[in-house]
């Protein structure tokens, strides 16, 4: 299985489905069907072809299980808020999303450290964060309805999960407030091209000194642009080092969106 190609095409299924299913509680019912499916497809592959070795099952659990992880995830939460949200009193319905973004924010909030982990691209406790040999050696200190069974949970991708779905919730939250609306999806730019064409984007925006006179951090463009874009970067530290190590071609996105730009200049377009 070509986890990257599955994790592509679930993306795309999910924007079809925003896309042409504009209402929140009818689009997230199929998204979710969708990512616990595509969940157990995981899980089969998992249980009758295991992994090669530990850097292996690290990167799924760190990785690839995350995607339709987080989107279980999040989508699950965005049901429960437009379900419950009160249907008449805007200081009901204010004070039911202030409930929710004070949930979240909280569970954030407790779980700083270990998010600053991810962030700074840290991989020393690796094998004992996202293995499940290891994973009766901690205790999780968070439950959810979602929990996969021990065959296909380690003692921490869970929690990851939840706090980039968390993180993703609040921003939906902070659009409604600012739009007052509910149950449609906003127009939104969604990042199309690959993950390392946007670590790209990142580490150039950074070592040009574009972003604030150059006093930016990798962590915080790449976190800017994942929103903007609402793209899940995952670990760009590492992505960066891979761009690296091509033995050719290392800028091509950027170098191929010069030359299109060129290219569209030279036809006298506009």
């Amino acid at each position: 299985m070509n986890h990257s190609l599955t994790s592509s095409a679930l993306e795309t299924e999910i924007q079809e489905i925003e896309a042409q299913v504009p209402n929140v509680i009818e689009a997230a019912k199929k998204i979710t069907d969708l990512c616990r499916s595509r969940l157990w497809e995981l899980r089969d592959h998992v249980v009758h072809k295991g992994f090669v070795d530990e850097a292996e099952e690290i990167h799924f659990f760190k990785h690839t299980k995350q995607v339709p992880l987080v989107h279980l995830i999040y989508y699950s939460e965005l049901l429960d808020l437009e379900l419950k949200i009160p249907v008449c009193g805007k200081k009901a319905r204010r004070q039911w999303i202030k409930t929710k973004w004070k949930l979240w924010s909280t569970f954030l909030s407790g779980h700083a450290q270990f998010w600053k982990y991810i962030q700074l691209g840290h991989t020393h406790w690796d094998p004992q964060y996202f293995t499940r040999k290891k994973k009766d050696s901690l205790k999780p200190a968070y439950a959810h309805h979602i929990a996969m069974d021990p065959i296909f949970t380690t003692s921490h991708d869970m929690l990851l999960g939840q706090l980039r779905a968390y993180r993703r919730a609040i921003g939906y939250l902070r659009d409604k407030r600012n739009t007052q609306g509910s149950g449609t999806f906003r127009p939104r730019l969604q990042w199309s091209s690959t993950k390392a064409a946007l670590t790209e984007l990142v580490y150039a925006l950074h070592h040009t000194g574009a972003i604030n006179g150059g006093k930016a951090e990798v962590k915080e463009i790449a976190q800017t642009l994942s929103s903007a874009f609402h793209c899940e970067l995952g670990d760009c530290y590492r992505t960066y080092t891979e761009i690296c190590a091509r033995k050719k071609d290392r800028t091509r996105f950027l170098d191929g969106m010069a030359y299109t730009l060129k290219a569209h200049m030279d036809k006298g377009n506009v």
